[in-house]
């Protein structure tokens, strides 16, 4: 799959440059949402080209927001989300290591976005070649575990069919630790369970 058809060639230069920025600060990402599912092959229906990094990071958005502005990111109406210099604009989704729970995000007025399986998702995340860089991409059963999520939330309401579409091919294919990636090779040597089974057998 190619990365620039898949998102844009003005995403992707996005893409890089973040990465780049974070990788140099030595703080753990992903990329997750949209166009991590893409990414992952998936045909999620819908058009969007909408950037998500997930980091991890002590302290959160209060924390990564100067290294952002220093980097020439500028702010925007909403807290976690930045304008590149080109003008896209990128969600920055900061989780703390330290905070309990740690798959909430916390926001100046108080306010908390769930992220259920964005810390997994940093932490399991395998580089994959976009254009000119490598980015982390988030597992695809972990992505599907957040948008589940999500879609319980009436505000959200492309979320299940996401889910859906990316069950199917989890079913399919199994996740093989994301290895169905832009290079376009695909190893199924270590292929997941299915995420449903009629024979399993429900744990105690």
């Amino acid at each position: 799959m190619d990365a620039t058809k898949l998102l844009g060639k003005r995403s992707v230069d996005a893409l890089c440059r973040i990465a780049e920025i974070l990788k140099t600060a030595g703080t753990p990402f992903a990329a997750v949402g949209a166009s991590a599912f893409l990414l992952h092959g998936i045909d999620l229906r819908r058009t969007t080209r909408d950037l998500d990094l997930a980091v991890a990071i002590e302290g959160g958005l209060t924390a990564i927001r100067p290294l952002l502005l220093e980097a020439d990111l500028t702010s925007t109406g909403i807290e976690h989300r930045f304008c590149m210099p080109d003008g896209s604009e990128i969600d920055v989704l900061a989780v703390d290591p330290s905070a309990s729970p740690p798959f909430e995000i916390r926001l100046s007025d108080e306010d908390r976005i769930r992220a259920v399986g964005l810390p997994e998702g940093i932490r399991h995340a395998a580089p994959i070649p976009i254009d000119d860089c490598h980015v982390p991409l988030a597992p695809l059963c972990l992505l599907i575990a957040n948008k589940l999520c999500g879609a319980t939330s009436v505000n959200r309401p492309y979320d299940l069919d996401d889910a859906c579409a990316a069950m199917e091919m989890y079913e399919a294919s199994g996740d093989a630790g994301s290895r169905s990636t832009t290079s376009g090779s695909r190893d199924l040597s270590s292929k997941r369970p299915a995420l449903f089974s009629p024979d399993a057998t429900p744990r105690s």
